[in-house]
C-alpha cells in the first residue's frame, strides 16, 4: 500500500463509524400530518406511538432522531410554543444554549449529562391546520461531530404540508 492511501484509508474507517454508516438515508413521512425529514436508513424504527404522529429512529451509539408533526396548542403563537418548549426542556435538566429563530421556525439546542439535543420546530398556518413540525435529535455528547451530518441533513430536510 502507497503512503499517500493510508490518509483515505483512515478517513473511510471514520466515516464507516459515523452514526449515519454511509450516505444511505430514508425520507420518513408521517402519514397523520405529512411531517417529513431524511434520516440514516441504518437506524433502526423504534415501536411507533399509538397515536400515529411520528417516528423515533435509533442509532447504534445510542443517539436518537425523532420527527413528529401535532397541533399548535398555544392557538398559533409561535412564540408562546416556544417559551413553552423552552420551560419544559429547562425543567427536565436540559442547559439550551443554542435558540436561533425565525419568522416560522425555531431551534432549542443544549446539554443534560453528557447528552446533545437539538430540536427544530417549523410552524405551518397556510391550511387552516395550525400545523407544528418537529425533529429531534439526542446524541452523546462524544459523538458530536460524528452527529453534525445527520443534524445538518435531517435539520434541512424537515418539512411539511401547507407552506
Amino acid at each position: 500500500m502507497k503512503i499517500e492511501s493510508i490518509p483515505m484509508l483512515v478517513l473511510s474507517i471514520l466515516a464507516s463509524a459515523s452514526p449515519a454508516f454511509g450516505t444511505d438515508w430514508q425520507h420518513y413521512v408521517n402519514a397523520r400530518f405529512g411531517t417529513s425529514a431524511d434520516v440514516p436508513s441504518s437506524f433502526l424504527r423504534a415501536p411507533a406511538p399509538d397515536n400515529g404522529d411520528g417516528q423515533q429512529f435509533r442509532s447504534s451509539d445510542g443517539g436518537s432522531v425523532t420527527v413528529f408533526g401535532g397541533m399548535n396548542p398555544m392557538a398559533g403563537s409561535l412564540a408562546d410554543y416556544r417559551r413553552f418548549l423552552k420551560d419544559v426542556l429547562e425543567d427536565d435538566g436540559w442547559t439550551l444554549s443554542y435558540a436561533p429563530e425565525g419568522r416560522n421556525w425555531f431551534v432549542l439546542s443544549g446539554k443534560r449529562d453528557g447528552e446533545i439535543l437539538y430540536h427544530r420546530v417549523e410552524h405551518r398556518t397556510a391550511c387552516g391546520a395550525d400545523l407544528l413540525h418537529h425533529i429531534e435529535f439526542r446524541y452523546p455528547g462524544n459523538r458530536a461531530t460524528a452527529w453534525s451530518a445527520v443534524v445538518k441533513r435531517g435539520a434541512a430536510t424537515l418539512d411539511g404540508p401547507c407552506e
